[in-house]
């Protein structure tokens, strides 16, 4: 005992890096969820995991909440199941928003059925897609002059119609602006609500007239042939069937173009062979074909290189699943061999046990049990 704690305080002294307690999983993970307190796992057997602050406390290894799950929102301390059955299921408690009668609440309650996906990342809206393929907001009243009567009564807020014949929907970071693809291909862009902020950095891109508000889908189009877009930090980012990922919007934020430039009109090529892309807020990761994952940094994060500097590199190899905090800027991503590593903000997720509120570096946080 003696001895290990000798090696802990040299390693130390000597500026290593002295990983932090991991723990054990017994179940393989399918996909990821991360938010400024809460780190959510789903099992490829569909069981529902939570890590860091949950029910009103803290743990530091992964917890069983639900089984059947399909996908998790967690947004201004709500948190949303969508089971493979269809049910939609919530729990916490949110001034902004909920489909429950009472304010605050900790125990499930089935609140919606035929559902088909749900979309948020810590904004005020959550954005809904029933078995037909329509698609719905919860949160704030919609900001049109004259809103269509397309909401569902019952609700504690309203559920108000957005779309038809929708696909897919990524929500941008912080507001309630939102790109969404119908099933016929075309892609939709909107902002946000009459309380909610928007992002005026890429409707300015797209809409002509004031964009303090703009809740009706405008649909948008560009010369490639998209496969997949995501809403990033203030800026718009898409992979084409080539395996192409392109970016516009804000360039401070991601540094799109390896230039000071504020603001990036048309698309910009980041990088090629990409399998897939996710972000933070001042962080892009592109997972590659080869399994090979790379972060593209802030030019904030190396001012002293200045934009001539290798703008994004390789921080892990062999990975199967990557996600990042969009609101809390932290990641976690699995490698093929189980291996699951944590880094960036940790102030309330306790990746791997730890009470550091930084992990600067890539660090082992846990092991899924072969």
């Amino acid at each position: 005992m003696k001895k290990g704690l000798l090696i802990i305080i040299l390693l130390t002294l000597y500026g290593c890096q002295v990983l932090t307690p991991s723990f054990v999983l017994s179940d393989s993970i399918d996909s990821i969820f991360i938010t400024h307190r809460t780190s959510y796992f789903i099992s490829n057997q569909k069981n529902l995991y939570g890590l860091g602050y949950l029910n009103s406390k803290s743990v530091n290894e992964p917890t069983l909440i639900m089984t059947d799950v399909k996908h998790v929102v967690s947004l201004s301390n709500v948190t949303f199941a969508l089971k493979n059955d269809g049910s939609l299921w919530e729990w916490g408690s949110s001034r902004l928003f909920s489909l429950q009668p009472n304010e605050k609440k900790e125990e499930m309650l089935r609140v919606l059925d035929d559902v088909k996906m749900i979309w948020g990342n810590e904004s005020r809206l959550l954005y809904i897609l029933k078995n037909d393929d329509s698609l719905w907001v919860l949160g704030q009243e919609d900001c049109r002059v004259n809103p269509q009567p397309n909401v569902e009564s019952g609700s504690v807020h309203r559920l108000t119609k957005v779309l038809d014949d929708v696909k897919e929907v990524s929500v941008e970071t912080f507001s309630g602006s939102a790109v969404a693809r119908t099933l016929d291909g075309r892609w939709f862009i909107w902002g946000g609500s009459k309380d909610a902020v928007i992002d005026r950095n890429v409707l300015s891109l797209f809409f002509d007239q004031d964009v303090t508000c703009q809740s009706v889908p405008l649909e948008i189009s560009f010369d490639y042939n998209i496969k997949h877009m995501v809403y990033a930090h203030q800026a718009l980012l898409f992979i084409t069937q080539e395996n192409e990922l392109y970016g516009l919007g804000n360039n401070h934020n991601f540094r799109i173009n390896n230039s000071f430039e504020t603001i990036i009109k048309t698309p910009f090529k980041i990088a090629t062979d990409v399998k897939n892309v996710h972000t933070d807020v001042f962080s892009i990761y592109i997972l590659k074909n080869d399994s090979a994952l790379y972060r593209l940094e802030n030019w904030r994060n190396t001012p002293t290189q200045g934009v001539d500097s290798v703008y994004h590199h390789q921080i892990l190899s062999d990975v199967e699943v990557i996600s990042s905090g969009v609101g809390s800027g932290s990641a976690i991503a699995v490698t093929k061999n189980g291996t699951i590593y944590g880094w960036g903000n940790n102030q309330y997720n306790q990746l791997g046990g730890s009470q550091s509120k930084v992990l600067d570096k890539v660090t082992k946080i846990g092991q899924i049990k072969p």
